[in-house]
């Protein structure tokens, strides 16, 4: 889907209703929605996306402690480098908690890309009984598949 362009009505809606509550209802999500024009998942994602992105939902501290009028977090506190933003822009190195690797043996690998012959996108239930057969979590299932799908699409 593209990236929605919010207009400046629209923002000033979200960050005042931001300003009031920065978890609010679904009803209140979709009350919100059906006022801004939008899907209810585009308002739910916007505020996930503006806690993470206030100091507050990054634990910074500044010198004034508070953030500035946008709410952001200035440039020189952001995480900088490669692959800050894909951990989640929390990345500081006495809290840094890295998953290990996940190696498949060749037993699970085998399992894994049959299913991924008879289906590249499977559902949940499809996930959750490959998880049962191969022994490994259903998220790592999911990233498998999503990773597979991406390797093949890149090969075309």
């Amino acid at each position: 889907r593209q990236r929605t362009v919010w207009k400046a009505g629209q923002q000033d809606a979200l960050l005042a209703a931001f300003a009031e509550n920065p978890y609010p209802s679904f009803r209140a999500r979709q009350d919100l929605a059906r006022e801004l024009g939008l899907p209810e998942s585009r308002i739910r994602v916007w505020f996930q996306n503006r806690r993470n992105r206030t100091r507050e939902g990054l634990g910074l501290q500044g010198p004034e402690g508070s953030a500035g009028p946008s709410g952001l977090a200035s440039p020189q506190q952001r995480p900088k480098g490669p692959g800050a933003r894909a951990r989640g822009g929390r990345s500081r190195p006495a809290e840094r908690r890295t998953r290990r690797r996940t190696r498949l043996s060749p037993a699970q690998l085998r399992i894994l890309l049959q299913a991924y012959e008879d289906e590249a996108s499977p559902k949940y239930g499809a996930m959750v009984k490959l998880a049962q057969e191969t022994g490994l979590p259903e998220d790592t299932i999911s990233i498998w598949f999503q990773n597979r799908r991406l390797q093949t699409s890149e090969m075309s």
